[in-house]
Formats: C-alpha cells, structure tokens, sequence
C-alpha cells in the first residue's frame, strides 16, 4: 500500500513539474509577441544596408527582419498548469486590460458539430444494441427488464431526495467557449435528470445561441444504469465506449492507453485514455456495484475496514479530419496505417467516476479556468485523478495503523 502512494506520489510530482515547465515557456512566449507599435515598424519597407564609401570590396550583408517584427507563427501553445493561462471573458466577467484580441489565437477557434438526441433514441439504443459482457453486466439492472426504461431515473432512486448529490455531484457538464473558459451547461428544466440528460445529450445543437463550443468535459460520479446507457449512447460516435465499460468492470491495472492511432477502429485512433484501477473505503450510505468486488459486510467499525475495488477513466477525444498518417512496419506483419489528429481541433474529455464513498473533488474545472486544447484539460483531470486516489489510499493507510495499533490501555 505504501508503494503504490510513493509511485502516485512520484507521478503526481512530474506532471507538477511539467505544469511549471509549460508555465514558464508560455510567459516567454507572451513576453516575445510584437507590441502594436512593433508591429506597425515591422510592416514597413525594409531598406537595404547602406553602401560602404570607403572603396573596401567587403560584402555587404542583407538587410534583417526586426525579432519583433517577425510573422507570429499561428500554432498555439499549450500549458499544463491548472492557473496557467488566464484571460478576460466576457462570459466570466473577469476584466484584464493588458491581454489583447490577438491572445484567442492561443485557443482552439473550431467549434464541435452540432449533435442532438432524444429520448426515444435512448431507448431504441439500450434495447436494440448489441452490448459486450462487461457492459452487460453494467448495465444488467435495466437490460434484465426493458419495461423498467420507462421508470428508470438517470440519478438513482436512494440519491434523488438527497438535493447534494443529485443535481451537482452525480454529473458535470462544461461546455469550453473560443476564449478557452469552461462554463457549466445551463439549462432552465429544476429537474436534476433532466438536466443531466439535456447536457448529454444537446452540443451546439442551439443555433440561436452565441457562445458555441469547442470543447465539452464530462464527469460522471457512481452512475446509475441508466446514466451508462445515455453515455454510450451520447459517447460512442467519438470514443469506443464499449472498450472504456470494459476497462471499468475488468481487473486489469491502471493504466495509460495512448497509441491508438495505430488501432483499425476510427474512434480509438482520435482518442486516449487513462484507466484508473485500486481500492477505497466503502462510505455509509454509498454501495458498490454489483460488478465490483468488495466486502460482504460493508459497516464500518474500529475492527473492521469496509474494502471496495474501485475504478475510473479519463477519455480525450479529438474531432475533425487527421491531419497526417503513421505507418508502423514489422518483418512478421503487415504495414499498420495509423492516423494523427491535430491537437487544437475541437475536443470531448469524459470521465467517468465509481468510487463508492463520495470523496470525489468535484470543483476541478470551476468557471475561472482557460483551457488551450482539450489535451490540457485531459491532463488536469487526470491529475486531479491521481490526487484523489492519494487522498483515498492515504485514508486506507491510516485505518490500517489504527487496527494494528494496539491501545494504549494494554501496553504495560
């Protein structure tokens, strides 16, 4: 148990430094752009170096280009850091006089497709889809009675009077503007379902609507069976649900999926993802699902630590066309073509949480926060993943030292 926080501990450390990395080369970059007056001298004729009136046949030199004045390459830059890259928004609020227009050409500018679905689609999709065994057994609750689709709730029945956990904490839609800000999806149905549903379910789907967007995050916090069902049903255009279910219910360990651009399934080509697999302590009144593994007496007391498996993933997936190819050659196969994706093309990051405790952070992408690309914002959820499970194996760890520490009382 120690080793596995020590090696969260170390990753987390890494990717701090790469955060700090990333800052600092976007100030100097911010630093290096042309000011307005820079920009008008680098504008103007270049005049060729004056002639030597002296008779000496030394070359002359060409005339140079200004540093400043130099065309500003139109490829953004990324950064990691979760404060890193902060501007004004007029959806925020926020006011900085000192950024300028000219700084939106650091975001993605290419908004998502239009994409809607209805309830009926839901329902035809869990009825008629031919689901793999582990999201079977998901999904066992509403696929052993189709009659039930009709009374099913996406927020489960013991959590929907509980106004905490239903409207906020069981699912998060943001939706990332031009000027890189996330801001909830904002729908004027008081019902928690269907707002969930609604968020889901409609992308740019408004066309009255000004802010479009680029990017879309999605978390997912203990899913009912239902909520699995409208995810794959939303999700699977983009990423390979089928496999991200099954990385969930199986028993294989955490892991980083980041070459799928040689896969032959088009989704897994434009997507990577991150498979997070340990334990937790089971927290009252919270249950695992049926296809996790945990203790058959799930109280809690001073003698007994009620243990759960527990597992998440964190999902990018990048839209449009690829922008180029790979080819991997083996001796012993045939050429693999895989595809590459330009990373400030427009953007889904889904994360989808089964922690049986409620101690999940759920304030990671509050309103004040720029993302670049949706590779950013894949990064800072994967850190606030592994910070999680910092919190939960440290947990583990005290509750351990607790039951083999003997009382003071019987120490003589």
């Amino acid at each position: 148990m120690a080793s596995e926080g020590n090696d969260i501990q170390k990753l987390t450390d890494r990717i701090d430094a790469l955060v700090q990395v990333n800052e600092r080369l976007i100030r100097v970059l911010s630093q290096s752009l042309p000011a307005a007056g820079e920009a008008a001298h680098a504008n103007a004729p270049i005049k060729p170096a004056p002639t030597s009136t002296s008779g000496s046949n030394s070359p002359s030199l060409p005339p140079t280009i200004p540093l400043a004045g130099r065309t500003r390459r139109n490829t953004p830059v990324s950064g990691l850091d979760v404060d890193s890259v902060r501007k004004a928004s007029l959806y925020t609020g926020e006011e900085d006089s000192s950024e300028g227009e000219d700084d939106e050409s650091f975001f993605v500018q290419d908004t998502l497709p239009p994409e809607s679905f209805a309830e009926e689609d839901l329902k035809h999709h869990i009825r008629s889809y031919q689901f793999e065994p582990h999201a079977q057994a998901i999904l066992e609750e509403i696929l052993k009675d189709p009659q039930s689709l009709d009374k099913a709730s996406l927020i489960p029945a013991e959590t929907d009077a509980s106004p905490e956990h239903a409207a906020y904490h069981h699912a998060n839609v943001y939706e990332v503007g031009i000027d890189g800000s996330a801001l909830a999806y904002h729908t004027e149905t008081k019902d928690p379902s269907q707002a969930i549903w609604k968020g889901l379910s409609n992308t740019n789907a408004d066309q009255t609507k000004q802010r479009k967007a680029v990017g879309k995050i999605i978390i997912l916090r203990e899913p009912s069976a239902l909520l699995f069902g409208a995810v794959h049903l939303t999700m699977n255009k983009h990423f390979d649900v089928d496999q991200l279910f099954r990385l969930l219910a199986d028993r294989t360990e955490t892991k980083a999926y980041m070459k799928g651009c040689l896969k032959s399934d088009p989704r897994q080509q434009r997507s990577f993802v991150y498979s997070f697999k340990y334990h937790c302590i089971v927290q009252d009144p919270c249950e695992p699902k049926a296809w996790q593994m945990s203790d058959s007496d799930l109280t809690s007391s001073r003698d007994h630590i009620p243990i759960s498996t527990c597992s998440s993933i964190v999902a990018l997936s990048l839209s449009g066309k690829a922008t180029n190819t790979l080819k991997r050659r083996c001796r012993k196969a045939n050429i693999i073509v895989g595809q590459i994706f330009d990373p400030f093309a427009p953007w889904r990051v889904l994360s989808i949480q089964c922690f049986p405790d409620w101690e999940t952070t759920v304030d990671v992408h509050e309103q004040n926060r720029h993302y670049v690309n949706g590779i950013e914002a894949f990064l800072v959820t994967v850190l606030a993943e592994y910070k999680d499970a910092q919190k939960r194996l440290r947990e583990i760890n005290e509750r351990i030292v607790q039951l083999v520490t003997p009382p003071v009382s019987g120490i003589s």
